[in-house]
This record gives C-alpha cells, structure tokens and sequence, in this order.
C-alpha cells in the first residue's frame, strides 16, 4: 500500500503528493515522500525496491527515507538509506521526442551511491496515491 495512505491517515501531512509537470502540459504525475510515481488519470503507480545486502528495502516502509528538490531543477530527489550509503531515485518531467513521436512525459531514474553493488526493482503496482486503482 502507498506510504501516503498506510501512513497519512485521512487528512494527515504525508497525504500530500508533490506534482511534477512542464510549462507546456501541466501537471503529468504525483510522486509521494517514498517516491511512488502516480501518473496523472492513471489507475496503478510505480514502485521501488531495493535489495541491498542485509534485505530488500521499500521505501513506503523504511523510516530511513527523505525527499527534497534537486537543487534549483525541478527534479525531485528521494534517497533512501541502506548499508554502506545510499540508494537515490530522481523523477522528473519533460518534453520528449523519439523518433516520430513527440510528447510531455516523466523519467525515473535510480543510482547506487552505497558501497555495495544492490538489486532494484521496479514494480507496477493496483494503487492510487489516494486508493485502489
């Protein structure tokens, strides 16, 4: 279950999503404080789990877990804490082209800043930031 309703309660302070968007097609996702990504008019989310030496570690789960703005870009950063460092996800939006097609959309990236190789998973997961999808 997302952080933001196993934790938040009704109207709680971890209920709250920080959007990310362009300038040009507004709000395109919702990342909750352990970085599960929401698309907008979506019915699942995007997860993300780390198994570091000691066991797998999930953010929505973990107290080790903080969330900030990427410096002055409008990245958001997660980072999550695991032995030997630190495992960091970044999401951003953008306008994308590939190929023929051209479009806003939102990239996740996962880097290893521990001292120790990890495995990551990313899960699709029947939820809503704010209930079942």
């Amino acid at each position: 279950m997302p952080w933001s309703l196993r934790r938040g309660g009704e109207d709680g302070p971890l209920r709250s999503w920080l959007p990310l968007g362009t300038v040009d097609s507004g709000v395109l996702a919702r990342v909750d404080p352990a970085g599960l990504v929401q698309l907008e008019g979506r019915n699942w989310s995007l997860d993300w789990w780390v198994r570091a030496e000691d066991r797998w570690h999930h953010p929505s789960m973990e107290a080790a877990v903080s969330q900030t703005a990427d410096g002055a870009s409008p990245v958001l950063r997660t980072a999550m804490r695991v032995p030997g460092g630190e495992v960091t996800q970044r999401c951003a939006a953008a306008q994308v082209r590939a190929g023929t097609w051209s479009g806003a959309g939102a990239a996740v990236e996962v880097t290893n800043d521990s001292a120790v190789p990890v495995a990551l998973v990313f899960v699709l997961r029947p939820y809503r930031l704010d209930g079942r999808g």
